[in-house]
């Protein structure tokens, strides 16, 4: 090999490791000082429209960036983009926002975002809606496109509002998401809408609801391992959600905030909306966890149903006249008393009663009809 070619052979290396590196942006190249004082909203403005335009990866270092605005991008049609920071204990973003959103990353109705990935973060601050948007602008679709994939964040909103969210994810599909997201007492830790195929482990706790879903079309749908903590409520399902067929495998659900009156396992208001929502092994507790719905939700284990022997499905009778479906592959014990109950309609059987006990079979159904509700209690058997 002569001197040439080696002179050759280091030229093109050295220029590809350039290259390689000229196609990262780095946010201090963008005016940012990280030193938890300083407004970085321009350089963070800077610094997504740079990696946007250049379809370049984007690099946060370790730092505090406040950031004292609303930041919204349109990632629409701008495929594979990577924006990474030197972990959730060294790279710390917060967001103090006024307004109803801290930072929005959105598509229109008409394009999607593809496999956008953001890792190795923590963004904290608060904001009286979603701390971070993810997805469909607006509310409402009937299909999702976007794809995102979230790893290694941490993700606070301290806001206690009832109004406010940590993270809201509208019109996503076949993403990846592993994050620890925690709340407030009275907001959101996760708002889903119109989500789809998506694969979900981490932590959604300290908030009054962990995971919801709301809007429309939030099906199919694995949610592994999670933990769910210092909520009221676990999993809420809204009336105006359409879909189903979620799974929950593993996991833990801890309805332990303090200072409510209810805490429930599951609340689903959806009626007959949604299709079957499936738990396997859910570990369940403290106390009493209390399953507020309908008909949409199955336990499923190797060995049947496993629930601590104190698990009750409901403390508040249905409505008057409403059909309940044991929806577990075991019994189901009811039982009630008090009120002014005048009878009871099993498997479309009438039985003139005014209290009692009754143990459905899987599958039966079972209408309660009363004046004045009873004391009244739901569990299995």
């Amino acid at each position: 090999m002569n001197f040439l070619t080696i002179l050759i052979i280091i030229f093109a290396a050295f220029h590809t490791g350039a290259n390689e590196t000229s196609k990262i942006v780095n946010i201090l190249d963008c005016g940012a000082l990280p030193d938890g004082h300083t407004d970085n909203t321009k350089a963070f403005s800077v610094f997504f429209d740079t990696i946007i335009a250049g379809r370049r990866k984007g690099y946060i270092p370790a730092g505090h960036y406040l950031v004292t605005s609303t930041l919204e991008w349109d990632l629409s049609l701008v495929p594979g983009l990577i924006i990474e920071g030197d972990g959730p204990a060294s790279t710390k973003i917060e967001i103090i926002s006024s307004s109803n959103h801290g930072w929005l990353f959105t598509s229109d109705k008409n394009t999607a975002a593809f496999y956008w990935t953001f890792r190795d973060m923590a963004v904290f601050g608060k904001s009286k809606g979603p701390l971070i948007s993810f997805g469909r602008k607006g509310s409402g679709c009937t299909s999702a496109f976007n794809t995102f994939w979230l790893n290694g964040l941490v993700i606070n909103n301290y806001d206690n509002s009832s109004t406010s969210t940590v993270v809201e994810m509208n019109g996503v599909y076949n993403s990846i998401i592993s994050a620890s997201v925690n709340g407030n007492d009275l907001n959101d830790a996760l708002r889903l809408t119109c989500a789809q195929f998506n694969q979900f482990t981490g932590s959604y706790s300290n908030a009054h609801v962990g995971i919801r879903m709301l809007g429309s079309y939030t099906f199919a749908n694995v949610f592994s391992a999670i933990d769910i903590e210092v909520v009221d409520i676990a999993i809420q399902i809204d009336d105006t959600a359409i879909g189903g067929s979620n799974s929950f495998v593993g996991g833990t659900f801890i309805t332990n905030n303090e200072g409510s009156a209810q805490k429930c396992f599951v609340k689903d208001e959806s009626s007959t909306r949604m299709g079957h929502n499936t738990f396997i092994n859910p570990v369940v507790g403290p106390g009493r966890p209390v399953y507020c719905g309908s008909r949409s939700i199955e336990f499923i284990s190797t060995r049947g149903v496993e629930l601590p022997a104190s698990f009750s499905y409901t403390d508040v009778p249905p409505p008057s006249g409403k059909l309940l479906i044991n929806p577990i592959p075991s019994k189901l014990q009811i039982m009630f008393g008090g009120g002014n109950v005048t009878g009871v309609t099993i498997n479309g059987k009438e039985f003139p009663t005014s209290g009692g006990q009754w143990i459905l079979q899987p599958n039966d159904s079972f209408i309660i009809y009363y004046v004045v509700a009873p004391i009244w209690s739901c569990r299995p058997f």
